[in-house]
């Protein structure tokens, strides 16, 4: 059962009677959640009253079982003779609107985030200790921009991703979460498997970010990939400070780059807890797929009391 309430100021609305088409999606390309329905109107009908009173900038919340899985605000109304079509962003639409003058000396990267989101007003909930160092000035870059850089250096220094997400408000920042596969996802439905080379790299070169400086710092090579695929190289910049991490950088990154990108679209039984950034471990013989796979994006349809899920995964 889902319930969505329209909050106004202290009032609490539910609106659920009255509205339709619902959907819940999260991509880790787009950083945050949209949450999108209908809610029928008829201006001369006083039993849709309710209608004309939901405007840009109020507050949404959706709840699936009586969990909250959504709050966010309204950002975008279409008004039709019978319906008004809305779409509400969580909070992370702040994090892709603001843009800051930034720098930062010696400053752990979970600490510079929370810094950030200070700032501009956003909570913070659940962030990890993250201790790579930053240094660095930001010009003319939205704070989602930033995060996403900063957060380029930890994987280029640790291996280890990081997955934003909004829970009850707040910015988590946490390493990607496993989901084990539970019952229900053994019932998978429509399964589109593609594999691709397009993003691979076999070999890394490193070099400083210094304009003036074009020497080559570290290598990193697979010699039997070059032999199969031909050669695919990737060129990464370090600070200056970074020259005793070259190695290590470079080793990562190939490691990260040097694969066939496998992706699958998959439907199955809907479940809150699939979101994007998250890992789920599926076992399908038909298509070999025996591993654990990255959510790439989550797709959710409410209709008539059902509930069904469209995946996009990537190996991890």
């Amino acid at each position: 059962m889902i319930t969505i309430n329209l909050i106004k100021g202290k009032k609490r609305i539910d609106i659920t009677k009255f509205s339709g088409n619902v959907t819940l999606s999260d991509s880790l390309d787009t950083l945050g959640a949209a949450f999108n329905f209908d809610i029928a109107r008829n201006f001369n009908d006083p039993n849709f009253a309710t209608s004309e009173i939901v405007e840009t900038g109020n507050v949404i919340e959706f709840k699936n079982r009586g969990e909250v899985v959504f709050l966010g605000i309204i950002v975008t109304i279409g008004t039709e003779k019978f319906k008004k079509s809305i779409k509400c962003l969580d909070p992370s639409f702040y994090l892709n609107k603001n843009k800051l003058i930034k720098q930062f000396k010696n400053i752990s990267a979970s600490d510079a985030i929370k810094n950030m989101c200070n700032q501009i007003g956003v909570k913070t909930g659940d962030i990890d200790n993250i201790a790579t160092s930053i240094t660095k000035i930001y010009k003319d870059k939205t704070v989602a921009e930033i995060i996403k850089d900063i957060l380029t250096q930890v994987l280029d220094e640790t291996g280890k991703k990081y997955k934003l997400e909004i829970n009850k408000g707040g910015l988590d920042v946490k390493k990607h979460k496993l989901i084990e596969a539970k019952k229900p996802y053994e019932f998978w439905g429509r399964i589109t498997k593609n594999e691709d080379i397009t993003e691979m790299k076999n070999v890394i070169l490193v070099t400083s970010n210094n304009q003036d400086d074009v020497n080559t710092m570290g290598k990193a090579m697979d010699e039997a990939g070059i032999e199969k695929y031909g050669r695919l190289q990737e060129i990464v910049e370090v600070e200056p400070k970074d020259v005793s991490k070259v190695r290590n950088i470079a080793n990562k990154k190939l490691k990260e780059l040097n694969k066939v990108f496998t992706s699958v679209d998959v439907q199955t039984i809907g479940d809150n807890s699939l979101r994007s950034g998250r890992i789920i471990e599926v076992i399908n013989k038909e298509f070999n797929l025996i591993s654990k796979y990255l959510i790439k994006s989550a797709n959710h349809k409410y209709s008539k009391g059902n509930h069904t899920t469209n995946l996009n995964l990537e190996v991890n």
